[in-house]
């Protein structure tokens, strides 16, 4: 029996160049009021540039985020790149109606730190839809 690869299809992708993304440490000493204030940017960022979903896709969304580090941040490790503003970045599109759900099964996350563009700092957010239901 072969098994065949899921067809892959895009989804949305955008580059957020005047964000940057916070360590889940530092979130979780921020003030709740002042966490809320950054995911409510945000979600506008993102509704900005790109609007409410179409239609809300049926499948499995793998979403990659990758971060494009600036002149004097360093890389993050594996916990606080996932438990950062990646959360508010996957809540915001969840808000906005790209995917389902945040849960395993209609969302896989993907982190990517990018230190080789050092003069273009940003977050570049990818989504794909790999499981079509």
């Amino acid at each position: 029996m072969t098994q065949t690869s899921p067809t892959k299809t895009p989804l949305a992708e955008c580059f957020l160049s005047k964000r940057k993304m916070l360590s889940g440490n530092v979130l979780r000493r921020m003030h709740w009021a002042r966490r809320r204030r950054d995911g409510l940017a945000i979600y506008r960022e993102l509704f900005y540039v790109l609007g409410k979903a179409p239609s809300t896709p049926g499948g499995r969304v793998r979403l990659t985020i990758t971060r494009y580090l600036g002149p004097r941040e360093r890389f993050f490790d594996t916990d606080n790149a996932y438990g950062g503003s990646t959360k508010e970045i996957i809540d915001a599109l969840c808000r906005l109606g790209w995917f389902v759900d945040d849960k395993p099964e209609y969302l896989v996350p993907v982190v990517e730190q990018n230190g080789e563009r050092r003069d273009q700092p940003g977050i570049h957010i990818y989504m794909e839809v790999i499981d079509a239901r």
